[in-house]
């Protein structure tokens, strides 16, 4: 019988052996793993096995049954029958299997009769499946691993039920196969599938030999089960590679070829017609270096030698190839050297076409070039010359035009034509579209010449070559409408492929953004330096002029002027006509004045209803007040604005250029202008040396007001304000006063117009409310004796434009924890007549705070009736020039008793002011006023004083 098992590799070393093998030749199976199995065969017998194992190269095939002297590990020599099964390609064994009995008749006895557990014990622990059957071919023994290998026990297995789990296609053969083992040397191989534990078929290989009794009878046979289902799967997934391979070559997109050592074609893929136009057999023998660039055939060649030659390491590379229509197509190849393959015998290209991926990512740096331009703000006629190349080089047969509209949308202009003849850039200059043609499409199109005989843009360009062009309209990113057309003027009349048609979209949308840019650019810096609303020049052209008048009046050149033109109660008559009709009174002012100019003359819109005009070569001031009054007789003529005739007023402010920078003398002029203001508008005045004087007493008390605000020099006063009818505190009037360091308290007429001209006036207001309110809400607390009374804060001019100015007295009055109704907010009803919206606005937000308002000074405006109609106010304070008359004055007296008059029917409260008299304060009593103010009961005072006032005003008689 079969007793020892055992696998060597390809060098002849003992991978694995039975444990069987102590029990024939003493060796445990550890100390022969590793060692070379020849060294136990004796010298006479290991040609007869070397050659058995040589012959063995199919995969699972077995050697015929060989006899050899093997020494045991006592030193003797034993008689072993041996047969080799070919298993290097199963994963599981990987190398040759080795079945050995030994034909010592009294071993062999023993192991089979005597001691039949030893030979289950061995047989279990083979890492093979092995079997064992009788004379009549049942079978009388299958090891462990068989049983896990089917998941079948020994009660289903042993005698033909073993064959119950064969394939129904391989039952009938291996049942043959198994009964013909007769007596005889030679081992029986046979393949078949069998039935696992899950149901599946496992292929496996059965190698079995016969054995024989003591007395040489024939016994049965034994022998061994692989699983081969790997290896199987494995070779027929090979052989479908193969096909797959063939198909691929024979029907896929990829270029195969085979060079021969000359770099001929020896073989090419019929993929090669539909890649590059050329027939399979056409190439054949050609040299492959004909086809490729003239500028890349020679590093193509070194480069795919480097790596046959050197390297041997395939790497791809991208080079064009010639199509038969001398087009040049983007190739990506990998070579192989191949010379030993007997089915090459050459050198395998692979070859993938990525023309499109290439021309994409030229394309691509095309265009990131070209936005690079267009960032870096190159000139529009460079980019769109570039486009026209983009276009070019990548249509065949393309003379590339970018044409651009200008003012009519339907009029284009020959922006860049780099290649296209002079005579046919002059045809399509000028080109008209149809007036009929209602949209402009947004796609390619194709446009076929057609020769009207009428000596056009057809007929020339027809007699240069061209009978054809694709279009693609210059779209602007807004989709409103187009900036113009890349153009392709061609040859032929095709239609164009759909690479040609994304050429001619990109194209577009690069000429789009360029000519955008620059239009967009044309428009900032047009807006840059001119006026918004009248398209005149604005500041910054006026301070370019007189910076240049500046170098030239330092060198002694002829006279200059700046006159500063404002337009009279203009904010009065755009209350009145509205914003709208008061925009084109202004438009309609800037083009009569520059009408008026002379040229070379600058007129420049400053905002609101300010110009600037600046008048070179005079022959000194007289020319310059000479311009001045025909400036002022051009203004007076009426304006009409929807029907209604306005007739409008300019006062105007000049300054003499003397080489001062710009801004001197724009400030000088402003402050002529302000001059003819005071002096009763509709007048020029000229800058001289006593407005120069005011002008730096005013820069004067700007600092030195700036330096007070900021370092404690303002302070509030406080005037009471009293009851006509009970002589009670009824509250106090806060008055801003100023602590100058030389000229001692000064009053608000001398700095408040200041104040207000440089802006400083927001931050003052925002310190007096503080002051006041922090002030006021400590006597609240403090002195309850007085009773409630009201504390008035005056809000100016400059104030009333603050769109914060309602929010951010709200938070002071919620700090400050004083009660809302305790005060009051002034504003003279002149003020309110020249704000009247704005006004309007602040009022009714601080009402519905809950603080109390006020017109002051009443009676001064135009028509107070309407605005005490208008506004939200609780009192009226009768203005103190009218006070000052009563008694003296019978108009002075008609006025106030009507104001007060008016006041009571209104339920409006009435404050008289400047109250000096006992008789004054007298009459405002018996005609009804409410409250007065006025030296006759105190004069303004610092808080303290005031405090004290009112103190000694509640105590007990």
């Amino acid at each position: 019988m079969w007793g020892i098992v055992g696998v060597e590799d390809a060098a002849g070393l003992v991978q694995w052996v039975s444990p069987s093998v102590e029990a024939f030749l003493g060796y445990e199976s550890d100390e022969l793993v590793g060692r070379g199995a020849a060294e136990l065969v004796h010298a006479d017998d290991r040609a007869e096995i070397e050659a058995a194992c040589t012959a063995l190269t199919e995969p699972g095939a077995s050697s015929p049954a060989a006899r050899l002297r093997v020494r045991d590990r006592a030193g003797q020599w034993r008689l072993l029958e041996v047969v080799l099964t070919n298993l290097r390609r199963e994963p599981t064994v990987g190398g040759l299997v080795v079945n050995a009995r030994d034909l010592d008749p009294g071993l062999d006895g023993a192991t089979t009769s005597a001691n039949p557990p030893l030979f289950r014990d061995l047989a279990d622990s083979a890492s093979v499946m092995m079997w064992m059957a009788d004379a009549d071919h049942q079978m009388i023994f299958l090891n462990r691993r068989w049983y896990e290998f089917t998941g079948r026990g020994p009660q289903d297995e042993l005698g033909v039920g073993w064959e119950a789990g064969l394939h129904p296609d391989d039952r009938e053969r291996v049942q043959l196969a198994m009964r013909a083992v007769d007596p005889g040397d030679e081992p029986t191989e046979v393949d078949y599938r069998i039935r696992v534990g899950d149901g599946s078929y496992r292929r496996v290989v059965s190698v079995g030999v016969p054995r024989y009794a003591p007395d040489g009878t024939f016994a049965g046979s034994v022998g061994t089960v692989v699983d081969v289902t790997d290896r199987v799967e494995a070779e027929t997934a090979n052989e479908g590679s193969e096909s797959r391979f063939r198909a691929l070559v024979q029907y896929g997109h990829d270029l195969v070829s085979i060079y021969d050592n000359q770099g001929r074609f020896t073989f090419a893929s019929p993929s090669h017609r539909a890649t590059l136009g050329y027939e399979p057999d056409e190439l054949i023998g050609r040299p492959a270096l004909e086809l490729l660039h003239p500028d890349e055939c020679e590093d193509v060649a070194q480069a795919f030698a480097e790596q046959l030659l050197v390297t041997g390491i395939p790497a791809s590379i991208e080079h064009r190839v010639r199509h038969r229509d001398g087009s040049w197509r983007w190739i990506e190849s990998v070579a192989i050297l191949l010379v030993d393959d007997p089915a090459i015998g050459g050198v395998l290209v692979n070859g993938r076409d990525v023309t499109d991926r290439r021309r994409a990512e030229l394309v691509a740096a095309d265009q990131a070039r070209i936005l690079e331009a267009v960032a870096r703000g190159a000139p529009l006629v460079s980019t769109l010359d570039s486009v026209a190349r983009l276009v070019e080089m990548w249509i065949v047969d393309a003379c590339a035009v970018v044409t651009v509209n200008e003012v009519d949308r339907r009029v284009l202009h020959v922006a860049s034509a780099p290649n296209l003849p002079a005579p046919c850039v002059a045809a399509l200059e000028g080109f008209a579209v149809d007036a009929a043609t209602e949209t402009i499409p947004d796609t390619v199109v194709r446009h076929q010449l057609v020769d009207a005989g009428d000596l056009g843009p057809a007929h020339t360009l027809l007699e240069h070559g061209f009978h054809s062009w694709w279009g693609m309209p210059i779209r602007d990113a807004g989709g409103g409408g187009h900036f113009g057309a890349v153009l392709a003027m061609r040859s032929n009349g095709g239609e164009p492929e759909s690479r040609d048609k994304r050429i001619l979209e990109v194209a577009s949308s690069l000429a789009a953004i360029a000519v955008e840019r620059d239009r967009t650019q044309a428009r900032l810096s047009h807006q840059a330096l001119h006026d918004a609303l009248t398209g005149l020049p604005n500041r910054e052209q006026v301070t370019e002029r007189l910076r240049r008048i500046g170098r030239r009046e330092r060198q002694g050149g002829p006279d200059a002027a700046v006159l500063f033109l404002d337009l009279d109660r203009f904010k009065v008559l755009n209350d009145s006509v509205g914003h709208d009709a008061g925009d084109r009174l202004l438009v309609s002012m800037g083009h009569r004045l520059s009408v008026a100019l002379r040229p070379g003359d600058l007129i420049a819109r400053f905002g609101g209803d300010e110009f600037v005009i600046v008048c070179e070569y005079l022959d000194g001031a007289d020319d310059a007040l000479a311009l001045a009054d025909r400036l002022l007789n051009i203004a007076r003529e009426p304006f009409n604005l929807d029907g209604l005739e306005v007739v409008v007023t300019v006062s105007i402010g000049m300054a003499l250029a003397d080489g001062r920078p710009p801004e001197a003398l724009l400030r000088d002029a402003d402050a002529a202008m302000y001059r003819a203001k005071e002096k009763g508008r509709d007048r020029a005045e000229i800058f001289d040396a006593r407005l120069r004087e005011d002008v730096v007493a005013r820069l004067d008390t700007e600092r030195e007001l700036r330096h007070a605000l900021d370092h404690g020099g303002l302070i509030v006063y406080y005037q009471p304000v009293v009851s006509l009818r009970t002589g009670a505190l009824a509250g106090f009037e806060a008055l801003l006063r100023w602590q100058h360091p030389q000229k001692g308290l000064v009053g608000p007429p001398e700095f408040l117009q200041v104040a207000e001209d440089s802006g400083l006036m927001r931050p003052i207001g925002g310190w007096v409310r503080a002051e006041v309110c922090r002030t006021v809400a400590r006597w609240h607390q403090e002195h309850p004796e007085w009773g409630r009374f009201i504390t008035s804060i005056n809000i100016s001019a400059a104030e009333l434009s603050d769109p914060h100015l309602a929010m951010n007295i709200a938070k002071l009055v919620l700090d400050s924890d004083i009660e809302p109704a305790l005060l009051s907010f002034e504003m003279t009803e002149r003020l309110a007549i020249q704000d009247t919206e704005e006004a309007r606005e602040l009022f009714t937000e601080l009402r519905e705070l809950g603080v109390l308002l006020a017109l002051d000074d009443f009676g001064t405006g135009y028509s107070p009736l309407l605005h005490l109609k208008e506004f939200p106010i609780e009192a009226v304070k009768v203005d103190r020039g009218f006070v000052s008359g009563l008694g003296v004055d019978p108009f002075d007296d008609a006025i106030v008793e009507a104001v007060v008059d008016l006041a009571q029917n209104l339920e409006l409260a009435s404050v008289a002011l400047g109250v000096e008299t006992a008789a004054q304060a007298e009459h405002l009593r018996r005609i009804g006023c409410m409250h007065a103010q006025g030296h006759w009961f105190a004069a303004p005072m610092p808080g303290p004083l005031a405090e004290a006032w009112a103190m000694r005003r509640a105590a007990p008689a």
